[in-house]
């Protein structure tokens, strides 16, 4: 597969997780619903110990859970030529059923800006599918994910697009 980017991220499901990959994200789940008053009650009722918490912790989230708002966002580069926006709305159609707001900008330097916002729970397509479909298309430059919590901005990336 030549000239495909490689996610960083992987999906996995928890059956086929290793204890203390569990136990960690078990802890974080303990402490973000007040299950435990502590770090240390949580470690202590979970029989985990702190070198492995702390060395798993920033690794480890749970989809949904954690760190992945329903609320998602993409940013889609593409030449302000006749088509471009019409196939865009229709992958966005296809894919969105709850679109909470399309807000395009102006053409500058023959570029349009388009902001998609909406509902990740409303998907029928992975978002990375998504994404590379957009990617994919001719005249679109660049699709980067964004949302609104601060670790997943780690994870916007663009794809550029060398058609």
């Amino acid at each position: 597969m030549p000239n495909q980017q490689v996610s960083e991220y992987v999906l996995v499901k928890r059956s086929v997780l290793p204890k203390n990959i569990l136990k960690t994200l078990e802890t974080k789940e303990m402490l973000k619903n007040r299950g435990a008053r502590t770090l240390q009650d949580a470690l202590e009722e979970l029989e985990l110990h702190n070198s492995v918490y702390y060395r798993h912790k920033n690794s480890v989230f749970s989809f949904y859970i954690e760190d992945f708002s329903n609320i998602l966002a993409l940013l889609i580069s593409f030449e302000n030529i006749k088509g471009v926006l019409p196939r865009i709305l229709k992958i966005i159609s296809l894919n969105f059923s709850n679109v909470i707001s399309i807000e395009q900008g102006i053409p500058i330097n023959n570029v349009v800006n388009l902001k998609l916002t909406f509902e990740s729970s409303a998907m029928k397509k992975s978002l990375e599918n998504i994404v590379q479909e957009f990617g994919k298309m001719k005249n679109v430059h660049c699709v980067d994910i964004i949302c609104n919590k601060p670790k997943l901005d780690l994870m916007s990336r663009p794809i550029k697009n060398n058609k």
